[in-house]
Parts: C-alpha cells; sequence; structure tokens
C-alpha cells in the first residue's frame, strides 16, 4: 500500500500538466498519423509495384522485399511516439520527486531528445524490446480500444484465416512480454541516467537484483490491476450495461444518449490517465531502487491540503464531463432539427442485393431463393454461373456438389443432364434442421441448379440480376455464352457482370461495352478505383472506407458491401453512402433500413469518423 500512495504522490504533484501534456499529444499524434498511416498504405502498394491491393496480386506484394522495409519503418514511428509519450511522463515523475513541476513543453523536449536517441545504432536494442514491453504496449492498445479503434480489418481478416498460425504467434508473444517484465525499468533508466540502451538493460539487472527481485512483482501487480480493471470497465460498458440501458423500451433513446455521454467521459479519463498511471508506479519502484541524495528536496516529506487538492480534481472531472454532455446535447438538438443527420440519405439510391438469393430461409442459388428473395424486397438479386462439361452455364457458387448436394462431384466434370439427377434441397433442409432444431416450413426436396437462363426468365424484370463469374482453367468460353444469353434476352439494362477475376471482366467488357461490370475485391487496398473494365466495386465490408467510396463515386463508379448481415455494420454502410448491400437476409435488412436507431447523433458521428479513412 505504501509504494501506491507514495506512487499516487507523484501523479498528484504535477497532474494538471502531465494531462495537458497527454491530451495535445495524442490530439496531435491522432490528426498526424492517420493521414501519414494511409499515406504509408499507398506507398508501400506502389513499391511493390503495384497500382493496388487484391487477393489476385497478394503473392507479389509479399515477394517485395520494399513490403518488409516498409512494416519495419511503420514500426519505428510507432516505437518513436511511445517513446515520446513515456519519457516526457517519466521526466515530469523525476522531476517530482525532487519537488519540481513540469511544463508540457519540457517533457516535450525530454521526451523528443529520449526518441530521438532510438536512431543511434547503440539504441536499436530498443526497436526490439519495446514491442513486447506490456506496461507500455498494454496501456496503449486498451486505449485504443477504449476510444473504438479496431485493427485494420486486414488484419483481422488475416488472424481469421490463419488461426492455428495467430495462435501459437500469441502464445509466443505473451512469453515474450512475460520475459520482458526482467527488465521492467528499463525505460526509465534509459530516460533517468541517459544511458545507451545495452547499458540500461545491465543497470536495471543490477538494481533489480539488488532489491531481490521485489520491483519485478511490485509492477505485475500494478500492471494487472492497472490493464485488468480496464479490461472489467470497458467489458462491462459495452456488454451487460448496454444491454441493459437499451431495455427500456420508450426511454431507451433518452438512455441511450446518457449512455454515450457517460461512454465518452470514461474513455477520455482512461485515454489521458492511463499511461500516467501505470508510469508513475514505475517511476516511484526506480527510486525505491536507488539511494536519496539527502541534500536534495524529496516528494516523501510532501504534504497534500486534502481538501484542496480534492475540491480541484472533482472539479477537473466536472469539466470533463460538462464538455462531453454539452456536444453530446448539441449534436442531438442539431439532429432534432434536422440540420444534422448522417445515416438519412436517400433511401431510395441504395439497394437490397440478395446473396445467392435469400440464402438464409432457401437453398442458395436456386429459383426458390430468388424467387423468395424477391417477394421480401430485394432489389437485386446476386448469383454465381459455372459451365457443365457439356458447356451449358448454370447457377452454382462451389466448383464441387459436396456442400449442397452433398456429392463429391466437381460441376466441370459433370454434364448438365448429369447434373440435374441431383437435389440441392434436400441437404439445406436436413442442415436447417440441424441449426434450428426444427423441420424446414417449406419442401425444398425438388430444387435443383437452374441454368441461367431459368433464372433470367424467373426473374424478369421484378428485379436486377446481379452475375457473377466463377471462371476455371477448363472453361474456355464462359464470358462469351453469358454475354450471349444477356443479349438474347434483352437484359443489358437489367443485369450486372461481376467476377473476382478481373481478366474475366475484362473480357466482357470487350464483348459488349454497354454491360455494367463489378470487381469482386474481397481484399480492396491502392489505386483501385482506376481500373478501366470496372464500372464499380464489391468489396468485403470491413476495407471499405468513405475516402475509397468518394474516389469510387467521383469516377462514376458504383460500390457494392458484401456481406453485411447485421444493423451495426448496415448502419455503417448507410453512413458512407454505399450504393448496395449484399446479404443472406435482404428481409431483416430491408427492415433495419427503415428502423430508428437508438444510439445518439454522438454515436452516429463516431460511426461516420471511424470509417474516414
Amino acid at each position: 500500500m505504501e509504494d501506491i500512495k507514495d506512487s499516487i504522490k507523484l501523479l498528484r504533484f504535477n497532474m494538471k500538466w502531465t494531462v495537458v501534456y497527454e491530451v495535445v499529444l495524442q490530439i496531435v499524434a491522432a490528426l498526424l498519423f492517420v493521414p501519414v498511416y494511409f499515406l504509408w498504405i499507398r506507398l508501400t502498394i506502389q513499391f511493390a509495384g503495384l497500382e493496388y491491393l487484391s487477393k489476385e496480386n497478394m503473392m507479389k506484394f509479399f515477394k517485395a522485399p520494399t513490403t518488409y522495409l516498409m512494416v519495419l519503418l511503420l514500426l519505428l514511428i510507432v516505437n518513436f511516439y511511445l517513446v515520446l509519450q513515456v519519457s516526457g511522463i517519466s521526466a515530469a515523475y523525476n522531476r517530482a520527486n525532487y519537488m519540481k513541476k513540469t511544463s508540457p513543453f519540457r517533457m516535450f523536449g525530454i521526451g523528443l531528445k529520449n526518441a530521438l536517441r532510438v536512431f543511434s545504432p547503440r539504441n536499436w536494442g530498443m526497436l526490439l524490446f519495446l514491442p513486447f514491453y506490456l506496461p507500455v504496449i498494454g496501456t496503449a492498445g486498451l486505449t485504443l480500444s477504449f476510444m473504438n479503434y479496431k485493427l485494420p480489418f486486414y488484419v483481422e481478416d488475416f488472424v481469421k484465416s490463419n488461426q492455428k498460425a495467430a495462435m501459437v504467434a500469441f502464445v509466443i508473444y505473451v512469453l515474450l512480454c512475460i520475459l520482458n517484465f526482467r527488465f521492467v525499468l528499463v525505460m526509465q533508466v534509459f530516460t533517468a541516467e541517459k544511458i545507451p540502451f545495452v547499458k540500461a538493460i545491465k543497470r536495471t539487472k543490477t538494481l533489480i537484483r539488488e532489491n531481490h527481485y521485489k520491483p519485478i512483482w511490485k509492477v505485475v501487480f500494478w500492471t494487472v490491476l492497472i490493464l485488468g480493471s480496464g479490461f472489467i470497465v470497458r467489458w462491462l460498458m459495452s456488454g451487460p450495461i448496454l444491454k441493459w440501458i437499451l431495455s427500456f423500451g420508450t426511454f431507451a433513446k433518452i438512455t441511450s444518449t446518457a449512455y454515450v455521454s457517460v461512454e465518452i467521459v470514461l474513455c477520455l479519463i482512461y485515454a489521458v490517465l492511463a499511461m500516467p498511471l501505470m508510469y508513475c508506479f514505475i517511476v516511484n519502484a526506480y527510486f525505491n531502487c536507488i539511494p536519496n541524495d539527502e541534500s536534495l528536496p524529496n516528494i516523501d516529506a510532501y504534504s497534500y491540503d486534502v481538501k484542496s487538492s480534492r475540491k480541484k480534481e472533482i472539479r477537473f472531472i466536472f469539466i470533463i464531463v460538462g464538455i462531453a454532455l454539452i456536444a453530446d446535447m448539441t449534436l442531438l438538438l442539431l439532429s432534432e432539427l434536422g440540420v444534422f443527420r448522417l445515416n438519412t440519405f436517400a433511401m431510395t439510391q441504395f439497394t437490397i442485393t440478395a446473396h445467392r438469393g435469400d440464402s438464409d430461409h432457401a437453398p442458395e442459388n436456386t429459383l426458390a431463393a430468388f424467387d423468395l428473395a424477391i417477394e421480401n424486397g430485394a432489389d437485386v438479386v446476386e448469383l454465381d454461373c459455372r459451365e457443365t462439361s457439356d458447356g451449358v452455364v448454370v447457377v452454382a457458387h462451389d466448383a464441387s456438389l459436396k456442400r449442397t448436394a452433398g456429392v463429391k462431384k466437381e460441376i466441370q466434370n459433370m454434364t448438365f443432364e448429369e447434373l440435374r439427377t441431383y437435389s440441392v434441397g434436400e441437404k439445406w433442409m436436413k442442415d436447417y434442421e440441424k441449426k434450428h432444431k426444427e423441420a424446414s416450413p417449406v419442401d425444398y426436396s425438388d430444387e435443383k441448379i437452374p441454368t441461367l437462363e431459368e433464372t433470367i426468365e424467373l426473374v424478369g424484370d421484378r428485379a436486377k440480376l446481379c452475375i457473377e463469374l466463377k471462371p476455371t482453367s477448363k472453361d474456355k468460353d464462359l464470358e462469351e455464352k453469358v454475354v450471349a444469353i444477356i443479349e438474347e434476352y434483352d437484359y443489358v439494362d437489367q443485369c450486372v457482370v461481376q467476377s473476382l477475376s478481373y481478366k474475366s471482366i475484362e473480357k466482357v467488357k470487350k464483348l459488349n461495352p454497354e454491360i455494367q461490370t463489378i470487381y469482386v475485391m474481397a481484399l480492396a487496398m491502392g489505386d483501385f478505383d482506376k481500373l478501366p473494365a470496372a464500372d464499380g466495386y464489391n468489396i468485403k465490408e470491413g476495407y471499405i472506407t468513405n475516402i475509397a467510396v468518394q474516389r469510387a463515386h467521383a469516377r462514376g463508379k458504383v460500390v457494392y458491401a458484401w456481406n453485411v448481415d447485421d444493423k451495426e455494420t448496415l448502419q455503417r454502410m448507410m453512413a458512407m453512402h454505399i450504393d448496395s448491400v449484399v446479404t443472406d437476409d435482404p428481409t431483416a435488412m430491408r427492415k433495419a433500413m427503415y428502423a430508428e436507431y437508438y444510439g445518439s447523433p454522438l454515436e452516429e458521428f463516431s460511426v461516420y469518423l471511424g470509417n474516414t479513412f
């Protein structure tokens, strides 16, 4: 308890200027880092010899040596910022120990000097050490979580698709973080004693050994306390408390507005105080390890006017709460007056595309699914086309019948007559029963894989078709056949043709320039909006940003988002003026389009800003 009291004493002695330093530094860092980050992405793609990044050219991107050099550059920038932040706070506490106040300018100057020292060859070890220094990295990561920053979607996507490797990497990372606790005072020693990194490591070992390793266990306890408290508060706010707030029915909008205000206050407090709270303990642990200079004043002798200090601190908290409430209520008033609303652009510009038909309620890519999708309000019906061995264009997503019909046969190796002997409805009904614990309400046992011609005849002019081409190495003329069918049925204005293969849509465009083409992108980064054969892009929703949408629209191109199956993602897409969302459940998305969102205008504004880049 004595260590905690002494640490808080360091924090309180210069709290006003430390808070100002943190606020200004984080605002400036956010304003600078966001554009620098996206410039970095663009340059990394260009240095790899590419104009844009998609799954088609991903291997070329990762084979380029410049890609790894640019990753190292990004890590260097992040480490530079963290050393700048921690060194400034450390400098304030070092001086506070000797009863000296430190201005934000002086904190920044000392922090900058130490950050620049990292570039010296003698200190390059800091670049390898810092990413595994849990007191700093953990606090910074949790702060970003509180501020609703997330990992870039392509990182999340990579982790999801490589779960075992990601888990092994995570375990190794945690072990390295635990091992690095042996040097828990190294950044403080590096900053306070102004010695090279290697000497700081040796000095840290000596200090910890002379104090019987007590500093390690104390800092471990403090790290768990600070990070654990943050995780618990974050979980409570985003889980049980939010669920309770939204259960108020008629009053949910009022209570959720109050909730957002409280959440903003907590985020601000944690973002501003997390690193100072973490580091005041580490600095105190350092001073407990070195002998006191009796000739200098020491904070241990300092006594607070408790009443006066508490009044100032309470006043400070009320100011933050007041600012958050005023901002939130102002935006609410502007919204009610119709001056400010981000998610209510003209809905006639926004369409619902049914992914493989209404595939949540009928077997995918069947006439039943297409018919049901139109009945349930889909504006566009999306389907997939392949060729049989005898050249018939059929509607199917997978190359094999294993998932949809339970048969291990490849469509490209089967004649159309053989293909039609199998039902795709029976397998779907069995899967439905397993998932819902009840039989399907409709008998789809007679559903077969349809031809493209049958689909066009069924849909007619009731909806547009989004025809996705699934070319294989055996196909010689899939594009030619699809274009011929579209022309035969005079369907050019009633459909779009899309594909994951850019070459495929290039062929379609050459065969008939009037057909609208869409390039499907599971990964979308860089200058993809310049691709001449694409009239639009169907992008995995996590990769879509406001800037990407604006640039595509500026070139007269449309943007689809796949797959959007929940209200929150739909809201985010609507805020960015996406042209169409591709969904497995058109009924739910149609209802959600017109539903009143319970989030406050400030929450909507956060959604908009969160997707700006």
